[in-house]
Parts: C-alpha cells; sequence; structure tokens
C-alpha cells in the first residue's frame, strides 16, 4: 500500500509540472505582451513600444502590446490583476494608475499597492507651464503678479488629471487664484490658447514642444526638480520662485502580486539595462523625457509618495472625486 501511494503521489506531481507553465517551460520561452492602459498613440503607448522592441532585443523574446483603454486607465489595471505573477504580462503603470487614481475616485476595482508587484521605474515626464503669446507674462513672477492684480481672472485649460494638477499646485505653492476650464482634451486647450481664449496651461512636455519652438506658445517653467535638455534655457518651477514644486508624470513596469523576488529581480535588470541604453535615452530626449531607474523596493516607495502628492493637491484644490 505504501509503495503505491507513492507511485500515486509521484504521479501527481509529475501532472502538475507538466501542466504549469510555470513549471513546465523555463522563464523566458514565449512571447512577453506589455498592457498599455491608454489608447494606441497615447505618450504611455509611444513609450512601451520603443521599450517593447527594446526588450525584445534585451530578452530574445517577443514583445507584444495591447492597449485597452478607458476610464483613466482602470479598466486595464482591473483587468490585468487576474494574470498570474510568471512575467508574461507586464504591465506599463504611469502616474495615472497608480497614484492620481486613488485620490481621483471613491473607490478602485484595484489597489496599487496590493494587487502588483513593482518591478522597475522607466520613464519620467516633466510638465510644461506655457501660456498664450501675447500674455503680458514673460517670467513665472510676473505671471504669478498679474494673477494676483486679477484675481480670478486668469484661466488655465485642463485636460488631464496632470493638467489640472500641475496649475492647483501652482495656485496652492503661489498663493493665487486661478480659474480652471475643464476640457476632452490637449488639442482643443491648445486651440483655446493660440486663439486668446485661455491664459495659461501645464502640459506634457512632448505635447507643448512644436508650439513652444515655433513661438506660438510661450514656456515659462518645466514641472521636474532639475531643468531637461529639450527645453534649453527654460528654468524649473522651483527656480522660477516657486517653493516645493515638483509634479512629474512617469512610466513604470508592474507584475502581478504575488511575483516571486527571482524573476523581479531579472525582469529589473533587463528593463534597466534597457532604459539605461543610449538609444532609449536619445528618443526620451527627444520626446521631452528623462530616463528613470529603480529597484523594485525603490518604485514602491516612489509611488507611496506619488500618492501621498496627489492626495494633497486633490485635497487643497477640493477637487470632486468620481
Amino acid at each position: 500500500m505504501a509503495m503505491s501511494a507513492r507511485k500515486v503521489l509521484a504521479g501527481c506531481f509529475v501532472i502538475v509540472i507538466c501542466s504549469n507553465p510555470s513549471f513546465s517551460q523555463p522563464f523566458l520561452s514565449r512571447p512577453i505582451q506589455l498592457t498599455v492602459p491608454f489608447p494606441a498613440g497615447s505618450a504611455t503607448d509611444i513609450v512601451a513600444r520603443f521599450l517593447g522592441d527594446k526588450l525584445s532585443e534585451e530578452l530574445k523574446q517577443p514583445v507584444v502590446i495591447e492597449n485597452r483603454g478607458g476610464a483613466n486607465g482602470i479598466l486595464a489595471a482591473q483587468t490585468f490583476i487576474r494574470h498570474a505573477p510568471d512575467g508574461y504580462n507586464i504591465f506599463i503603470a504611469s502616474n495615472t494608475t497608480h497614484a492620481a487614481n486613488l485620490s481621483l475616485y471613491n473607490s478602485l476595482p484595484y489597489s496599487p499597492s496590493k494587487d502588483f508587484t513593482p518591478v522597475s521605474c522607466l520613464m519620467k515626464i516633466p510638465l510644461v507651464l506655457v501660456v498664450r503669446r501675447d500674455l503680458p507674462a514673460k517670467n513665472v513672477q510676473e505671471l504669478v503678479a498679474l494673477a494676483k492684480q486679477k484675481p480670478g481672472m486668469l484661466t488655465f485649460g485642463s485636460s488631464s488629471s496632470s493638467s489640472r494638477a500641475g496649475a492647483e499646485l501652482l495656485k496652492m505653492r503661489a498663493e493665487i487664484d486661478l480659474r480652471n476650464v475643464p476640457y476632452k482634451g490637449a488639442p482643443q486647450v491648445i486651440n483655446d490658447l493660440l486663439g486668446g481664449h485661455l491664459d495659461l496651461f501645464v502640459g506634457d512636455a512632448t505635447t507643448v514642444m512644436p508650439l513652444v519652438r515655433s513661438g506660438d506658445l510661450r514656456a515659462l517653467a518645466i514641472t521636474t526638480a532639475n531643468r531637461i535638455d529639450a527645453y534649453p534655457g527654460v528654468p524649473t518651477m522651483m527656480e522660477a520662485g516657486i517653493p516645493n514644486y515638483e509634479l512629474i508624470g512617469w512610466f513604470a513596469a508592474f507584475l502581478p502580486a504575488g511575483a516571486p523576488p527571482d524573476l523581479v529581480s531579472k525582469l529589473n535588470k533587463a528593463f534597466t539595462e534597457t532604459v539605461a541604453g543610449p538609444d532609449t535615452e536619445a528618443f526620451f530626449a527627444k520626446i521631452g523625457g528623462i530616463s528613470h531607474n529603480c529597484s523594485s523596493a525603490e518604485l514602491a516607495d516612489f509611488v507611496a509618495s506619488e500618492s501621498e502628492k496627489w492626495r494633497q493637491i486633490v485635497d487643497v484644490a477640493g477637487i470632486e472625486k468620481q
């Protein structure tokens, strides 16, 4: 009986091993999918597709992109967390999905801290404070002075949670009153800026770059802690006299919860080498981004601090939760 039991157990063990892909195949034996929580053509999608090609070269496996847009990235996140944490499905998160949404919604069908395993930072992208060309403010201090002369009269367009937060943080730190005009997208904001119907906009560096270079919009400051090459001569908000001001867009890689540490380490190494490559740094610089490397633990701490920053902005600005 004992021998028979051992044979049965051995047979069961073989069945489990062979039926579980994570045991029956070595890691990186089939294509990897990057889930992008925003539509094709979005900044997240552009970055993911570039990194996907580079990651494919690094890991010697095909990398495919799945775009699952909708509801500020919530739909994609909710679906992604059902995947097995085997490394074949990677979520390209943003400041929206893993920081802002916690404060913008009364409840979420996922938890950024409990339902995901942090893997690696990827890129930071600054926002840029721009004003219409004919606004009588050549720098941030002149803009602040103008806003104090006309409280509640200057208008800013908001096309996303980031652009709204960028202007709200300026209001909070500079102690000025600006009037928010919400829009469905950045193109509509820019059209009204060019038409003289709005005064200012805090938009992502990639979107406003062509109009700043053509002189149709005036860039007053960037929102990162340090200046960037894509905007030569443009100071940071803190250099321009706005204390404790830093607000960035960012992208990072996550696995579903429960991913084993050795797998996280392998993927972190692959992403780190990909992001640090000269081609990647050149591409990021071209679109106004900055390479951002970090460990899994550092990413967890970074997301926690970003979430707290968003909570403060939403609370002080009185942004109503959805």
